[in-house]
């Protein structure tokens, strides 16, 4: 399990990091660390209580979708 937290990013940081993993993910890549990455964001948005997060359930989902079918 991965060890980082993203916790202390602010909605808006987290925000622009999963947009930058999914474009990664979108373009091809494939890679063990992709996938980490991707559990402590999902983490991380499931935890914050940031209001300011637009679409945070449609990332959620987006999250587990990609945590079910990516292939490294």
């Amino acid at each position: 399990m991965p060890t980082k937290d993203y916790e202390r990013f602010s909605g808006q940081e987290l925000e622009n990091y999963y947009k930058r993993i999914q474009n990664y993910i979108e373009q091809g890549f494939r890679a063990d660390g992709l996938k980490e990455e991707l559990e402590l964001i999902y983490d991380a948005l499931t935890k914050t209580d940031d209001v300011k997060i637009k679409g945070k359930q449609k990332y959620l989902k987006e999250i587990e979708y990609y945590l079910r079918t990516i292939r490294l």
